[in-house]
């Protein structure tokens, strides 16, 4: 956001899920505003190799491991790690971190055979999207209480609205994270905290790697700007919540979906 003032400059950033996708272009989007940015995600060499490619670009960027779906983890994260480093608290949280796991909830087959989705992929998709950005979100917080300023964002999607073939996993998770939003803003408004999430539409990272081309386009000509997203759209917007420009947005959730909301 060139020529605007984001308020971002030496702001402590963490972007969960920081090591591909949108989670890498969040986090620097967040760099180029010349935020402490520190790439929190659970694949290692995959997070300390994206930290890597910024901090050879100039940028303030570095890595953290962290697995959201561990309590005692994003315990240890937010109220030793982090503060023991950087000697305060996180400023804005990114929680991004996010998976799949597809499946019609029941399919019969030709020759009779009931499939249905397993307990394991409901819980998988609901622990790391919902439980996990709820467990960073709580872990956080203490810290922005107590100076009364900070932002946390979450990531919702298009499917929260409109649902999404073999996904009921998925849109329960989105669908919770738009409740959480929505009370948290609540709780926390009067302490100068401010709660938002961005809901992308089709974007093009590698959840999308699977989907066959004939699909993508139709998935592309269904928005009515006439083409798929891409992570730098979505990082975006996450930087513009979290700037000063939006001081007075909380509880909101806001759609970056090429218009497929209209």
């Amino acid at each position: 956001m060139p020529g605007i003032d984001t308020g971002l400059k030496n702001k402590v950033v963490v972007v969960t899920g920081g090591g591909q996708g949108i989670g890498l272009a969040t986090a620097e989007a967040f760099a180029a505003q010349e935020a402490v940015v520190i790439i929190a995600d659970m694949k290692g060499s995959q997070g300390a190799g994206a930290a890597d490619q910024l901090v050879a670009r100039g940028m303030n960027v570095s890595f953290l491991p962290l697995d959201v779906t561990s309590e005692d983890g994003v315990g240890e994260f937010f109220e030793n790690t982090v503060p023991g480093i950087f000697e305060r608290y996180v400023d804005v949280l990114v929680n991004n971190a996010g998976v799949t796991d597809d499946s019609q909830l029941v399919k019969i087959a030709p020759d009779g055979e009931v499939i249905k989705m397993s307990l394991a992929q409901w819980r998988k998709v609901i622990e790391v999207n919902l439980t996990g950005s709820w467990l960073c979100a709580r872990d956080v917080l203490p810290g922005m209480i107590r100076r009364r300023s900070g932002v946390i964002l979450f990531a919702s999607s298009v499917i929260a609205r409109d649902g999404g073939f073999g996904q009921t996993n998925y849109a329960a998770s989105k669908c919770g994270i738009e409740g959480v939003v929505a009370s948290l803003s609540r709780e926390v408004g009067k302490y100068g905290v401010r709660v938002n999430a961005v809901a992308p539409g089709y974007t093009q990272t590698s959840m999308m790697d699977t989907v066959p081309d004939d699909v993508l386009a139709k998935l592309a000509k269904s928005a009515p700007l006439r083409r798929l997203g891409n992570p730098g759209d979505i990082a975006n917007a996450y930087v513009s919540l979290a700037s000063d420009q939006s001081r007075y947005i909380t509880g909101a959730v806001l759609s970056v979906d090429g218009g497929l909301r209209v």
